[in-house]
C-alpha cells in the first residue's frame, strides 16, 4: 500500500519509521518534510497519507487531511513514537476495511468452563489471606471464603475461583499447622468450639440467678461451667460481676 508522509525530518522517515510500516505492508512513496509547502493534490496512485503530527505545520496538516478526506483514502496524524503511532494506524485502516481483524485466539475446549483468569488468580489468593486474617474460623469453609472474595474484588460469577480459594486456604492452613502436634491441634478445636458456645450464651444472657449463688469466690472456669449447665441465668447484665482469673 503506498503511503504519502506529511511532515518530519528524512532521517526519521527513511529510517525507523519507514522499517516498521514495510514491515506491516505499507511503501513509503512520497515524502513532504515539514519546511515544503502544502501540496495542491495527492500523487497519482496514493492509498493512504499520514502526517506526523508532531513534526508538521498545521497548515500542512489541514491541507493534508482534506486531500485525503477529497481522494477518499485513510488519513491518520500520528506521533513520530512507533510504539504509540502503530495502533492508531492500524485502526484507522482497519475501520476502512483494509486491514483484516485479527482472528479470536483459539482456547482449548477442555480449559473454557474452569479455567481461571491469569490476572486476577494472585488477586484471588492474596484477598483469601486477607480474609483469614480477620475470619480465621472461615479456613475450612472455602465456599463462604468465595463469597468475601467476590465481594472484596468484584468478581463477575461468570469468573470462576473455587478452585483458587480451596488452594490457597488449604496453604493458609498448612501455614498455621506447621510445627504443632495433631494432638495439640484437636485440643485447640475442642476449647475453639466451647468458647464459641460460650460466647453465644454471654451474648443472650436475658434473666438473674434464680438462687443467688456468690460467684465473687469462683474461678472464670468455675463461673464458665455454671453458665454453660444452665445453673445461671441473668436478668440484668449489671447485677453480674464476672470474677477475674485466678
Amino acid at each position: 500500500m503506498k503511503l504519502l508522509i506529511v511532515g518530519g525530518e528524512p532521517s526519521l522517515v527513511r529510517g525507523n519509521l519507514q522499517r516498521n510500516l514495510e514491515a506491516q505492508g505499507f511503501e513509503i512513496c512520497w515524502h513532504h518534510g515539514r519546511s515544503a509547502r502544502p501540496t495542491p493534490q495527492l500523487p497519482a496512485g496514493c492509498e493512504g497519507v499520514l502526517v506526523i503530527k508532531d513534526m508538521c505545520r498545521h497548515g500542512m496538516s489541514a491541507a493534508a487531511k482534506d486531500l485525503a478526506k477529497a481522494a477518499r483514502v485513510p488519513y491518520a496524524a500520528i506521533p513520530r513514537k512507533w510504539a504509540k503511532a502503530w495502533p492508531i494506524i492500524r485502526d484507522v485502516w482497519r475501520s476502512a476495511g483494509i486491514l483484516p481483524e485479527p482472528p479470536a485466539p483459539e482456547v482449548p475446549r477442555d480449559s473454557v468452563d474452569d479455567a481461571e483468569p491469569l490476572d486476577c488468580t494472585e488477586d484471588v489468593r492474596q484477598a483469601v489471606i486477607l480474609i483469614l486474617e480477620d475470619s480465621p474460623d472461615l479456613v475450612s469453609r472455602p465456599a463462604d471464603i468465595e463469597v468475601d472474595v467476590r465481594a472484596l474484588l468484584d468478581l463477575p460469577d461468570e469468573v470462576k475461583i473455587l478452585r483458587t480459594v480451596q488452594q490457597a486456604a488449604s496453604a493458609v492452613r498448612n501455614s498455621w499447622r506447621e510445627g504443632i502436634p495433631d494432638s495439640m491441634l484437636e485440643e485447640m478445636t475442642a476449647l475453639r468450639e466451647q468458647l464459641e458456645v460460650l460466647q453465644d450464651r454471654v451474648n443472650t444472657l436475658e434473666a438473674i440467678i434464680d438462687n443467688p449463688v456468690d460467684v465473687d469466690g469462683l474461678r472464670l472456669g468455675d463461673f464458665a461451667s455454671l453458665l454453660l449447665s444452665g445453673r445461671l441465668r441473668v436478668i440484668d447484665p449489671a447485677q453480674v460481676h464476672v470474677p477475674r482469673s485466678a
